[in-house]
């Protein structure tokens, strides 16, 4: 405080401009005090919002991309409005898991729950998407996957920082808050995927098959090699490369 006042002048503690001085901080302490937790509050709820308009933007950027992809193999009657409610109903889907407590055999619980649901979005996709061939409608399925993961941290986030609010929680949100950089990071992941998909680029594991594919071409040239299904979306090929057998 003596510091503060030698800057203006003055190190008189009965001047106007120590008293003024004196009860700012005295002012700030009775603030940090009684309203320091909701201050943080508000800054993190600030910090939140923003956050979530940018997560908004990602939605509404996905899902019309998501609306674009569908229009081009979707029944010719079929109107922008209809078709986008489907996709909106379906983007509320979700997988429950079993209850794991008990661990005897939950992986054959798994594996049956997996299959159920891959054959819930190939249904969907075929039933919104009739014209569109096998490999179109697999790069539908990712696209629709992909835009209900950005849906999914969308409302997420938008549920805590509503309860947080009503809640008058600080915790809540400034939880919320320091784990931003890693929610927005894993979002924007998924909303990259989204376009990702929509061009039909390899990503993830789709590299290694594009790989293995390459290398087959390039070495038979012209000579067709059988393919073999031995499980679902699964090949097998044979061919000879350097005395060996591959």
């Amino acid at each position: 405080m003596t510091i503060l006042l030698m800057l203006f002048g003055t190190t008189d503690q009965t001047s106007p401009l120590s008293i003024i001085f004196n009860l700012l901080f005295f002012g700030l302490i009775f603030v940090s005090m009684f309203y320091g937790q909701r201050l943080q509050a508000w800054k993190a709820s600030k910090e939140i919002e923003s956050a979530l308009e940018k997560l908004k933007n990602w939605r509404e950027e996905s899902k019309q991309t998501l609306l674009t992809d569908f229009k081009k193999f979707a029944k010719e009657k079929e109107t922008d409005k209809d078709l986008m409610l489907k996709l909106e109903n379906f983007m509320t889907f979700v997988t429950i898991g079993p209850v794991n407590l008990d661990p005897y055999g939950i992986v054959p619980k798994f594996d049956h729950i997996i299959d159920v649901r891959d054959n819930r979005y190939e249904d969907e996709v075929i039933k919104l998407a009739p014209n569109a061939d096998e490999i179109k409608r697999q790069n539908l399925e990712n696209l629709l996957e992909a835009t209900m993961a950005v849906d999914y941290v969308y409302r997420l986030v938008k549920h805590y920082l509503i309860l947080g609010k009503k809640s008058k929680s600080m915790l809540l949100l400034m939880q919320i808050a320091m784990q931003l950089t890693l929610i927005m990071a894993m979002a924007k992941s998924y909303y990259n995927a989204v376009k990702a998909f929509s061009e039909g680029s390899p990503i993830g594991d789709a590299l290694g098959p594009m790989v293995v594919g390459s290398l087959v071409r390039d070495i038979n040239g012209e000579k067709e090699v059988e393919a073999v299904d031995i499980a679902k979306h699964t090949i097998y090929q044979e061919f000879e490369f350097e005395g060996r057998t591959v």
